[in-house]
């Protein structure tokens, strides 16, 4: 009795699987530790032009050589780890855009099914799609707003400085008004237009080898009157005698660094503190700002660098913030072979770190 039942119930959970294979948008294949097809769904086959009478292994991995020229899946499974797949992004194949992850099963998985190794592969054309024309009318609408806000910024300075006749006190209040809230709408456009050229490729940058501490005390320098004003301590701890040697764009590091600090003073309270922490990591600089201000909500930590998005807490505290700079802030860390992340805890403040590469003293200036 025990043994009919429970091989209905069996056949029940595979029919069921089945179901759920059958229909999925994703394509799946497995494989066990010869590199043999287990099983391949009908939307992989799809994907690699595979009809569902080829069963055989050679044949179905030859189109998916075929169709995605130039992955090895063997290499691509060596380098994941079970429970942390090897993404492969945006791969462009005959006007589509894909996606695929490789993971190599647990020992008892492998054990349990035969199966090494798990290639899921995603069509994302229709989202990357979308993303390029969003990115397209951001530009065009950027670009468009750039010559009147620059020509309304003349004109308010004209005003304000009595150039077009003396003003009273309470008009040039509002004029001064008006032309702060014209200098922020530039700064949306200029990093809107900024983030679009990260995003497509086309920000240039101009390397030099530099001593990383020098341009962290220039950006110090420019932010402690903003942080005495709110009444903020800023602490800076860097070993004097070290030379931390980078080789990087100087202009857009100085903007990463700027973010992240002035960030840390914006949401931190009077009588808070700011810590800079400049220190050598194994074959990197590692830069650390902490603060003890409003922290990061733990249901946003994990958009925090996306486009546009910003925390809660900091959109009621800082209603006019553009949701870019934690986004450049990244994409330009990355483009310096760096890397950038955060620990925080709500209403217990942030800790932002980021690693740059150390160079030698051979390395001399460059282009790219």
């Amino acid at each position: 009795m025990w043994s009919l039942f429970s091989s209905g119930n069996l056949r029940a959970e595979k029919a069921k699987l089945d179901i759920i294979a059958e229909n999925m948008h994703e394509g799946a294949i497995l494989l066990d530790d010869a590199y043999r097809v287990l099983f391949v769904n009908p939307a992989a086959r799809t994907m690699l032009s595979v009809p569902r009478n080829i069963t055989d292994s050679t044949k179905i991995l030859s189109a998916f050589r075929n169709k995605f020229q130039g992955i090895d899946i063997t290499t691509c499974v060596s380098a994941a780890m079970p429970g942390e797949p090897f993404h492969v992004p945006g791969i462009e194949v005959d006007s589509e855009i894909y996606q695929i992850f490789f993971t190599r099963l647990s020992e008892v998985d492998q054990q349990r099914y035969k199966a090494h190794a798990l290639v899921w592969i995603e069509d994302i054309t229709e989202a990357k799609m979308l993303e390029r024309r969003k990115s397209e009318f951001v530009t065009v609408v950027a670009h468009q707003l750039r010559t009147p806000l620059s020509g309304l910024k003349w004109t308010l300075h004209m005003l304000s400085s009595g150039d077009l006749g003396k003003l009273s006190d309470a008009q040039k209040t509002f004029l001064l008004k008006s032309y702060e809230n014209n200098e922020r709408m530039i700064a949306l456009v200029n990093d809107m237009l900024a983030a679009d050229r990260i995003e497509s490729g086309r920000m240039k940058y101009t390397l030099l080898r530099i001593n990383l501490r020098d341009l962290m005390e220039n950006v110090l320098f420019e932010i402690f009157p903003e942080a005495q004003k709110r009444g903020i301590k800023i602490d800076f701890v860097c070993p004097s005698e070290s030379k931390f040697t980078v080789l990087v764009d100087s202009v857009k590091l100085r903007a990463v660094l700027q973010n992240l600090l002035e960030n840390a003073i914006k949401y931190t309270m009077k009588g808070g503190t700011v810590t800079i922490t400049l220190e050598q990591a194994g074959s990197d600089v590692k830069v650390a700002i902490r603060d003890t201000g409003i922290g990061i909500p733990e249901a946003n930590q994990s958009q925090i660098f996306s486009r546009f998005f910003r925390a809660s807490n900091a959109v009621i505290m800082e209603p006019s913030g553009t949701g870019l700079g934690l986004y450049m802030v990244k994409k330009i860390v990355e483009q310096h072979k760096g890397n950038v992340w955060f620990t925080s805890e709500e209403g217990h403040g942030s800790t932002f770190f980021i690693t740059i590469p150390v160079v030698s003293e051979s390395d001399i200036y460059k282009q790219i």
